[in-house]
């Protein structure tokens, strides 16, 4: 079993369509409208990995107590999306001068997800 793809909401889908294709090298296809959802989305896609983003027409933004990873956890919900990168130093340096807004970066895992690192050799 694999993941097919990952589902996020945004308050701008052309916003996010082409922030998703100039940060992370993403495609950018066309829009489909979903009337019946009020609702437009897209599929995009990097290699095998696929997102599938939202802009719902009476979407709420993400209240201030989500954006915080700790308080978040509090929350039931999707918490985030993991990325693996070939060289994280130059990610990330690409990331600071595309002015993305980092909100935290977790270079040695904590629990829970030191025992997860330390079963799959993932860091730690």
């Amino acid at each position: 079993m694999q993941i097919h793809h990952v589902s996020i909401a945004v308050p701008n889908l052309d916003e996010a369509l082409e922030w998703y294709a100039r940060i992370l090298g993403f495609t950018q296809p066309e829009p489909h409208a979903i009337a019946e959802l009020g609702a437009t989305m897209a599929f995009i896609r990097r290699g095998d990995l696929k997102l599938e983003l939202w802009q719902l027409q009476h979407g709420k933004p993400v209240p201030p107590e989500r954006r915080e990873p700790n308080s978040d956890l509090l929350t039931c919900g999707t918490k985030h999306m993991a990325l693996a990168v070939s060289d994280l130093g130059n990610f990330l340096g690409h990331l600071v001068r595309e002015g993305v807004d980092i909100a935290a970066i977790q270079l040695t895992p904590t629990e829970p997800m030191r025992a997860v690192a330390e079963k799959t050799g993932t860091g730690g």
